[in-house]
């Protein structure tokens, strides 16, 4: 049913606002869920069936909020916001260990002599410490629990919330190398670990085929790596309005899309199989990626269309894009307040929007032009849309954002598209990575200049206060009826 998927995301997304706005009675929540989904049963039939259905959803989304941190063994519940505590952990390193933290999957605690069963994931700081550690091992950590710092004044960065929307709820200094100690391979994911495997191949390619910063750049921008890039370098992308180059999202995914198909067509696969290897392909570089929020939201949208190929039924866009954000949000509720999480669908849910609305206003006979004015009305899409939230969140305006990305965005395809295949042909032999990246590093090094120099330009980026959240609706009901006044001169003209 075209738009349902829509009402149902809307609903639980409401009820997670809801629920961390609010107080709820548990008890009382679970009552009523119960009544709706009777009701919902009953009218399932009739055309107020949704209405119960909707309401399910929201009081879900209450209730998921509310219980996710209920259970007494969470290892949030060991330690209070007052202070630390200093507790034995056995758990799992179920992230790819940075140079300064891992990511623990607390399994047991040392309480009164006995271990215990916990939950939850801890943040492990590694505070001048080199351990030989990777993922999936089992590790016991003799340190310092505590809570992650909220903000003591209005406006300040809520790190116990950006480490929330990870599900990390604690945190662990490690100061030294006898803090920890392994115990050998615990359980995790077998397709994710194949995954890591691969992209620690891929690294190692990267680095081998090419100098730094290229180097550099090219690990951020096609597996992720961002932690590797010179500080410098994150204002320059910040104040020229690029910075989601450097975060894989959906803007990468959609480039492994096009090359993983171009490349199955030239093979000569037929459509079905070419859908089904694409498939494959998006999955696995969404783990080797790390699965954030808007590689994952791109993944699902292509995964369901390309579904839908292989099915031979059409796919309705607004609706995939709803069962992306339902998905995300099923596994970790939190995300809906995260900055990344809101922009990455605003974004799309411009392009989709705006995009067929500019389009009718002209259409170039000559293909190159299409294609260029097409690029552009995407890129205006998305920039109009997070535009508000860029201000919001940042406190910029990059006033040559427009410019830049109409630049930056299709060499940054080249650069995708010529580093994948550096990275798979050189699992073959290492020659043809210097081949591919030989070119790229050419194309990197353009790029960055062509950033710098944007970045110098007088005026390129103002600060402004954060607006108020009256002023962003306005901002978007004013594009809103813009657009349908445009549209409806549109229509009058073709009439006349």
């Amino acid at each position: 049913m075209p738009g349902s998927l829509i009402g149902l995301s809307v609903c639980y997304g409401l009820g997670i606002l809801a629920g961390t706005t609010f107080n709820f009675h548990l008890t009382g929540l679970y009552v009523i869920l119960i009544i709706t989904f009777v009701t919902a049963c009953l009218l399932i039939k009739k055309s107020i069936g949704r209405i119960p259905i909707y309401l399910c959803l929201f009081l879900i989304g209450v209730i998921v909020v509310h219980s996710n941190l209920s259970h007494p063994s969470h290892i949030s519940n060991l330690v209070s916001a007052e202070g630390g505590r200093k507790l034995d952990l056995k758990g799992t390193i179920v992230s790819e260990p940075e140079p300064n933290s891992l990511i623990l999957r607390a399994e047991e605690v040392l309480e009164k002599g006995k271990w215990k069963i916990t939950k939850g994931l801890v943040l492990v700081r590694l505070n001048s410490v080199d351990i030989n550690c990777s993922y999936a091992d089992s590790v016991r950590i003799d340190g310092y629990l505590s809570l992650p710092s909220s903000p003591r004044n209005p406006g300040e960065f809520n790190y116990r919330s950006f480490l929330a929307r990870k599900k990390v709820y604690a945190l662990v200094n490690v100061f030294s190398q006898n803090q920890v100690t392994p115990l050998g391979t615990g359980h995790v994911n077998p397709v994710t670990r194949l995954a890591l495997i691969l992209k620690h191949r891929m690294e190692i390619i990267i680095r081998k085929s090419m100098s730094p910063p290229q180097s550099l750049f090219l690990e951020a921008t096609l597996l992720g790596n961002r932690w590797r890039l010179p500080e410098e370098w994150n204002e320059i992308f910040s104040h020229t309005g690029t910075a989601h180059i450097l975060a894989i999202s959906g803007l990468h995914v959609g480039f492994v899309f096009s090359i993983a198909l171009i490349l199955f067509r030239i093979l000569g696969f037929p459509i079905k199989m070419q859908a089904f290897l694409t498939i494959t392909i998006i999955i696995i570089y969404c783990l080797i990626t790390g699965g954030r929020p808007p590689a994952v939201r791109a993944s699902i949208m292509a995964v369901t269309i390309l579904t839908g190929v292989i099915l031979g039924r059409p796919v309705n866009i607004w609706n995939s894009l709803a069962l992306a954000a339902f998905l995300i949000l099923i596994l970790n509720p939190i995300e809906l307040f995260d900055p990344g999480f809101q922009m990455s669908f605003m974004a799309v849910s411009g392009i989709i929007y705006i995009h067929p609305r500019l389009q009718k206003l002209w259409n170039p006979s000559n293909s190159w032009l299409g294609r260029a004015w097409k690029a552009v009305i995407v890129i205006t899409g998305a920039q109009v849309a997070i535009l508000p939230l860029v201000a919001y969140y940042f406190n910029i305006f990059p006033l040559i954002s427009f410019p830049a990305n109409l630049v930056v965005v299709p060499i940054l395809g080249l650069v995708v598209g010529l580093g994948f295949s550096a990275c798979i042909s050189g699992l073959i032999w290492i020659g043809f990575a210097h081949l591919f990246n030989a070119a790229n590093w050419v194309v990197i090094t353009v790029l960055l200049k062509i950033l710098n120099f944007l970045y110098l330009l007088p005026g390129s980026c103002i600060e402004v206060p954060s607006p108020p959240i009256y002023l962003i609706i306005v901002y978007y009901a004013g594009v809103f009826v813009l657009l349908k006044i445009v549209e409806d001169v549109e229509i009058g003209r073709s009439l006349v």
